[in-house]
């Protein structure tokens, strides 16, 4: 695999994981609400999936941040075309 593959792969995963992270973010407070209100779910697992979901809430986030002035940057160019 050379060098060019190997960057747009880290690419694609960046981009991808931005978008993961527009799609849970407005939905953030409402499921992590409903986690720690669930009286059926058991109080370890609630843990369990509380920081899973920190943990994955935190990776999506920075590769929003590390994608998001990349976009708008080619969106600028983009339009200055134009």
């Amino acid at each position: 695999m050379g060098w060019v593959s190997r960057i747009l792969l880290v690419a694609l995963i960046l981009l991808v994981l931005a978008l993961l992270h527009a799609i849970i973010k407005p939905y953030k407070d409402s499921v992590k609400a409903w986690i720690l209100n669930n009286e059926n779910i058991n109080p370890q697992l609630k843990d369990i999936i509380y920081k899973i979901g920190y943990v994955v809430y935190k990776v999506t986030e920075i590769a929003y941040m590390i994608v998001k002035p990349l976009i708008d940057f080619l969106y600028g160019m983009l339009v200055k075309i134009t």
